[in-house]
C-alpha cells in the first residue's frame, strides 16, 4: 500500500502531544458526591479508569484514522501486456527402437574390455529419455512462441498440435515413448510432412522445424528430399539433429546388459534437408552436445516481443474514514450517554 499524500502523516506526530493537551489537560476537575473520599466505592473508580481509557482510546483512534484517509491510501497494481511476434516450432522426434541406444563414455569404455556392460544400479538413460529431458528444458525457454510435436518412428504421428499451453505440451513429452508408434523403422520424410501440416496455416514471421533422429530414412511414402522441398516451398526451415555416437550401447534381452553397436545416421541426407530449408545440421553424439545444439537453436531463432506496461491505482481512504467517523461516534456516545458515572469523568 502507498499514499497519495504522504506528507500529511506526518500530523501522526502530533498525536501525542494532542492527547496531553487536549485531554490530560483538559479534563474538568471531578466534583465528588461522597462526603469523604474514603466512603467512595472501589467499583466506581476503578469503572471509571477503563470506561474512560476507553472513550479515550476511541477518539484517538478516530484521528489516526482519519490522518491515514486524508493521506490518500492505495494499492497500485500493475500488469505488463506481451505484443509478441513469435516463432512456430515443431519438434519431430524419433520414438524408433535405435533410441534405446546408450551414449554414455564410460560405459562403452568398459564395454571394449568385457564384451559387453551390465547395469546392475539401472542408472544409464537412453537417447530417448535425454532427448525428453533437453526438449522440455528448450520449451521451457520459449515462453512466447508456439509450439507442437510430432513423434515418428515408422510412421508419423501428431503428439501435440501448435499451441501455447506450455504445461500441456510438457505432460505430453513426458509421456512420450517407443510404445506411441509400432511400426519400428524411420520415416524421416513422413515426419517432416506431419510437421509441416500443422505448420502450413501459421502466420508467424518464422517456423520451423527441429528433427531429432539417429537413423536413416527407411519407410514412408514420401522421402526426405521431397519434404524438403514442401518445407522450401512453404517457408519453413528444417534444423536437423542427427544423436548418437558412433559406437552405443544397445539393450539385450537379458535385464540391465547392453552390448556394443552401430550408428546409421543419414547425416548426408539431414544436411542437404537443413540447406534446402535454410537451416542447419548438427551432430550431438551425446547427451552434452544435445544441450549446446538445442541452445544454439534458441540463440537463432529469437521472438520478437513488445512490451507495455499498465498500472491502476485503487483508493482505499473511503474505509478508513468511514472507521474514524465510526470510532468518534461511538467515543461521544459512550462519553455523554453510556457512561456518565462520576461528574467530571469524560474527556
Amino acid at each position: 500500500m502507498s499514499f497519495r499524500e504522504p506528507v500529511v502523516l506526518v500530523v501522526l506526530l502530533m498525536l501525542p502531544f494532542l492527547y496531553w493537551f487536549v485531554i490530560r489537560q483538559g479534563r474538568v476537575s471531578p466534583v465528588m458526591r461522597w462526603g469523604s473520599i474514603a466512603t467512595i466505592p472501589v467499583r466506581a473508580l476503578t469503572a471509571g479508569r477503563w470506561r474512560l481509557a476507553l472513550v479515550q482510546g476511541l477518539m484517538l483512534a478516530g484521528w489516526v484514522l482519519c490522518v491515514i484517509g486524508f493521506a490518500g491510501p492505495q494499492v497500485v497494481h500493475s500488469y505488463e501486456r506481451r505484443y509478441s511476434e513469435g516463432v512456430d516450432i515443431m519438434i519431430a522426434l524419433d520414438v524408433s527402437g535405435s533410441m534405446r541406444s546408450v551414449d554414455d563414455p564410460a560405459a562403452i569404455s568398459k564395454s571394449r574390455v568385457r564384451g559387453y556392460y551390465h547395469d546392475a544400479e539401472n542408472s544409464l538413460t537412453n537417447r530417448l529419455q535425454h532427448a525428453r529431458r533437453l526438449t522440455a528444458d528448450f520449451l521451457r525457454k520459449r515462453k512466447d512462441d508456439r509450439l507442437g510435436m510430432t513423434v515418428f518412428a515408422g510412421y508419423a504421428v501428431t503428439k501435440c498440435p501448435l499451441t501455447f499451453d506450455h504445461e500441456l505440451l510438457q505432460r505430453i513429452l513426458g509421456d512420450v515413448d517407443f510404445s506411441d508408434v509400432r511400426e519400428q523403422s524411420t520415416a524421416i520424410g513422413m515426419a517432416m510432412a506431419n510437421a509441416l501440416q500443422r505448420l502450413v496455416a501459421s502466420k508467424a514471421q518464422s517456423r520451423i522445424i527441429i528433427l531429432v533422429t539417429d537413423g536413416a530414412n527407411n519407410a514412408g511414402t514420401i522421402d526426405p528430399g521431397t519434404a524438403a522441398e514442401m518445407a522450401k516451398a512453404l517457408g519453413v526451415k528444417v534444423y536437423t539433429v542427427g544423436v548418437g555416437s558412433d559406437e552405443p550401447l544397445l539393450p539385450t534381452q537379458k535385464p540391465d546388459y547392453y552390448v556394443r553397436s552401430q550408428t546409421v545416421i543419414d547425416e548426408k541426407a539431414l544436411l542437404e534437408i537443413a540447406e534446402k530449408t535454410g537451416g542447419e545440421y548438427f551432430r550431438a553424439a551425446d547427451a552434452r552436445m544435445l544441450e549446446d545444439i538445442y541452445g544454439r537453436i534458441d540463440a537463432l531463432e529469437k521472438s520478437l516481443i513488445e512490451r507495455k506496461y499498465f498500472f491502476e491505482r485503487e483508493e482505499l481512504y473511503q474505509p478508513f474514514l468511514l472507521a474514524a467517523m465510526a470510532a468518534m461516534l461511538l467515543s461521544m456516545v459512550l462519553r455523554h450517554c453510556v457512561f456518565r458515572i462520576i461528574p467530571g469523568e469524560a474527556v
